[in-house]
């Protein structure tokens, strides 16, 4: 297992397929096939050791661990975006609030 198993790229994949509802219409909006998004959540949940998504028909629906999951993996989205955001205005020349 990998000391970081949670990545940010397994992140955005989970916040797409919640948003979407679906690994197909999440893989669209991501430019990626199905199977590629199955494999990192697949992945995800092995070195986990938990469920992140159950079946409702058509559906992915996040588990109770994997609403917590992507809820606290925002928050990381959100903070590397402000990095990249602040780490671009120091090197344009501004200082940082």
């Amino acid at each position: 297992m990998s000391a970081f198993p949670i990545t940010l790229e397994a992140i955005a994949v989970i916040d797409a397929i919640h948003k979407r509802g679906s690994y197909a219409a999440a893989a669209e909006l991501l430019d990626k096939v199905p199977s590629a998004l199955s494999y990192i959540v697949q992945k995800l949940e092995d070195q986990l050791q938990v469920t992140i998504f159950q079946k409702q028909g058509r559906r992915a629906v996040l588990t109770p661990a994997g609403k917590n999951l992507l809820h606290e993996g925002r928050l990381i989205l959100q903070a590397v975006e402000r990095l990249r955001i602040t780490t671009q205005t120091i090197s344009n020349g501004w200082e940082p609030k």
